[in-house]
C-alpha cells in the first residue's frame, strides 16, 4: 500500500510544510531504491503542485537494505516514508489546492518480480 500525507488540511502562506509519501511493503517482499538502474525499475516520486507552492530540497529518503536477490541491490521494505518540504510562497491566494504525486514502483520477492505499478495520489490543503 502506498498513501500520500501532510501534517495540517491548512496552511498560511510563508509557511512550510512536509508532504510524505508513506510505503507499507508486505512481509518478504522490497522495492527498488529511488537511483536504481535501469530507471524503468526505480521507485520514482513526482509532485505536481498549484501555483503558489514550491518545493524545498531534494526527497528525504529512508536508508536503504540489501535485496534477497543474488546481487544484493539497495532496496527499501517493509514501512518506508520519503518525505519532501513544500513552501507556500507568499504570494499564495487562500482557497483549497490540490496536490498530487506519481508514484511508480516494482515490487520483487526473493523469486519474482511483479509488473511496475504506477498510481497518482492527491490531497487537498487550504491556504487560509
Amino acid at each position: 500500500a502506498v498513501l500520500l500525507e501532510i501534517p495540517h488540511q491548512e496552511v498560511k502562506p510563508g509557511a512550510s510544510f512536509p508532504v510524505t509519501v508513506k510505503f507499507d511493503i508486505a512481509p518478504l517482499w522490497e522495492i527498488r531504491s529511488l537511483e536504481a538502474q535501469p530507471e524503468n525499475v526505480a521507485t520514482q516520486l513526482k509532485l505536481e503542485l498549484p501555483d503558489g507552492f514550491e518545493t524545498q530540497g531534494d526527497w528525504q529518503t529512508p536508508p536503504t537494505g540489501r535485496s534477497q536477490s543474488a546481487d544484493s541491490h539497495p532496496v527499501y521494505s517493509g514501512q518506508v516514508e520519503f518525505q519532501q518540504m513544500i513552501l507556500v510562497t507568499k504570494e499564495a491566494q487562500p482557497g483549497e489546492y490540490e496536490i498530487s504525486s506519481h508514484v511508480q514502483y516494482q515490487a520483487c520477492d526473493e523469486f519474482r518480480c511483479l509488473s511496475p505499478t504506477k498510481v497518482t495520489l492527491k490531497l487537498i490543503i487550504r491556504v487560509d
